[in-house]
């Protein structure tokens, strides 16, 4: 799907984009909230302070990604592949990563509370999750611990 044509369902309200591929598209500031996103492959794409709270980004493949101080709150990203995104203070309260991939991604100053991380398969050398105390829910045993 071509970036203008992407801009312009959003605007009409449309909200079920499952599945389709969208590359150099800025979407900066948007309000995104309660997108379907399911399975796309995106990249380069800059959600940059984008409202994406409530998303379904199941699936998705996030690659050169800039989601710079958006709003993810309650999205889900279930077995979704995080390659080279930059996250760094976005809100990511009570995000579901569950059996997601995380590679080369900056979490800097990332707000994890209540974040249901990938039982533990954090990977790359760029990883870096900047607080004091951060409580996470585990996916097996679903009790909050604090790290």
């Amino acid at each position: 799907m071509s970036p203008h044509s992407f801009r312009e369902q959003i605007k009409s309200g449309r909200r079920n984009f499952k599945g389709i591929t969208l590359s150099d598209c800025n979407l900066t500031g948007l309000n995104l909230q309660n997108i379907d996103l399911s399975y796309a492959n995106l990249e380069a794409v800059d959600f940059h302070e984008a409202d994406l709270s409530g998303a379904n980004l199941t699936g998705v493949t996030l690659f050169k990604v800039n989601m710079t101080g958006a709003n993810l709150q309650r999205a889900t990203l279930n077995r979704a592949r995080l390659l080279s995104v930059r996250m760094e203070a976005t809100d990511l309260r009570q995000a579901n990563f569950e059996m997601a991939c995380i590679m080369d991604t900056d979490l800097n100053d990332a707000n994890l509370w209540g974040a249901i991380l990938p039982d533990g398969e954090l990977y790359g050398a760029t990883l870096t999750m900047r607080a004091a105390f951060v409580m996470l829910q585990t996916a097996e045993d679903g009790f909050l611990e604090s790290t």
